[in-house]
């Protein structure tokens, strides 16, 4: 392949569009996109409850089977019921977007990248133009040279490898004009590149709504509970006295902070019309204006599906790849579970830092020794109540 410069339009072949071939034959994508989330999610989920049963990895788990059973203010019942109800209104709820989209064609791919290398085209012109306007340079010869430089040293073979690790090098014997690097450029932008920011767009989308909604939840105390707590600070202990002593009280998030100690398939334990708020009616948005298309929203929706149970799922796992390479990982939304700790950690589904002035890479071991303070029960607090903070959990360890 050469590095050529022609703005030659190759021979356009036939329009004739046909409808995107289902990923699994015989089911609809739209189908595939509200049931693979599911199913990531219990596929996943089990896994952990395997690990949890047979006690295995036992030396990175975050607490104690007996926390588990002691501290948790709802059983494993309840929790997967919660659950369920909620995936199936997340179900009637995709299957309603996925009716209302338009039938993803394929066909037209050819006539979509001569648009976008048309405008390309355009605004390097434009560009050059400016160039020799303004400073009185002629950018078409400075263009010439700098190909002819990467060519000199085997840029274009580069490229061609790119191409062809991509899978997008089909077409180059095809007409000789597709040699064009501006072609190829856009050619790498249309199939791999705009997905990407696609996806990226999704993903802050998401993050955004999830965050500020998450942390309007915890800041307005009807949204959280009506439970409400007195505290009196006593040389360095803790006296909790709590103003409601049932779950009746609840409204919406308090139900998701009843595990205290939480484990994978409780990710989602939410009240419904949180679940369809925050998760459901968030992760449409993001889907709808970031432009997605149908593989991609699978993509995303599976992902961040996998995000939030790995973040419940109780272990540390410094080879699992979702916390590796994400700092807000299991071992940082734990905190958030603690009583002692509830608002320090706000959830950041995926990769965002909306709270800045929060403590960023703190783990529920890390802090852990702010459950020893001497004289305060924090296993005993009930999380439907205002909890105990981390700088009140500072200001008694100073004391004690």
């Amino acid at each position: 392949m050469n590095l050529t410069n022609t703005t030659t339009t190759p021979s356009p072949p036939d329009l004739f569009l046909k409808p995107l071939p289902p990923l699994i034959s015989g089911v609809p994508d739209s189908i595939v996109l509200v049931i693979l989330p599911i199913a990531a999610y219990w596929a996943l989920s089990l896994f952990f409850h395997f690990l949890d049963v047979h006690d295995l990895l036992a030396s990175y788990r975050l607490h104690t089977p007996e926390e588990v059973l002691k501290r948790n203010h709802v059983t494993r019942r309840e929790v997967v019921r919660d659950v369920i109800v909620q995936q199936i209104i997340q179900t009637i709820v995709g299957l309603a977007i996925g009716m209302s989209e338009p039938e993803e064609m394929i066909g037209g791919e050819w006539w979509e990248i001569m648009g976008l290398y048309s405008k390309f085209v355009s605004v390097e012109r434009w560009v050059l133009r400016g160039l020799a306007t303004t400073v009185g340079i002629d950018g078409l010869a400075l263009e010439e040279k700098v190909i002819a430089g990467i060519t000199s040293i085997g840029g274009d073979k580069v490229l061609a490898g790119l191409m062809g690790v991509l899978g997008l090098d089909n077409q180059a014997s095809s007409s000789p004009e597709m040699g064009d690097w501006r072609y190829k450029l856009v050619e790498i932008a249309y199939w791999y590149l705009l997905p990407a920011a696609r996806f990226w767009v999704a993903i802050f989308i998401m993050d955004t709504w999830q965050y500020f909604l998450h942390r309007l939840m915890h800041e307005v105390k009807w949204l959280y509970s009506r439970c409400s707590y007195m505290h009196h600070d006593k040389k360095g202990t803790l006296q909790l006295e709590l103003t409601c002593q049932s779950y009746n009280l609840e409204t919406f998030h308090s139900r998701h902070h009843r595990l205290y100690v939480p484990y994978a398939f409780g990710a989602l334990y939410n009240h419904p019309f949180e679940g369809l708020l925050m998760d459901t009616i968030g992760a449409g948005i993001a889907y709808k204006i970031s432009g997605l298309r149908i593989r991609g929203a699978m993509t995303f929706f599976t992902f961040s599906t996998m995000k939030t149970v790995d973040d419940h799922c109780g272990y540390s796992l410094p080879f699992d790849p979702l916390q590796y390479f994400f700092w807000n990982n299991a071992g940082y939304h734990d905190v958030h579970h603690q009583g002692w700790g509830i608002k320090v950690c706000c959830l950041l589904p995926l990769l965002l830092a909306w709270n800045t002035n929060q403590p960023a890479r703190q783990t529920s071991r890390s802090l852990s020794s702010f459950a020893g303070i001497a004289g305060l029960e924090l296993n005993g607090l009930v999380a439907t109540c205002q909890p105990v903070t981390l700088h009140l959990a500072r200001k008694l360890q100073s004391n004690s």
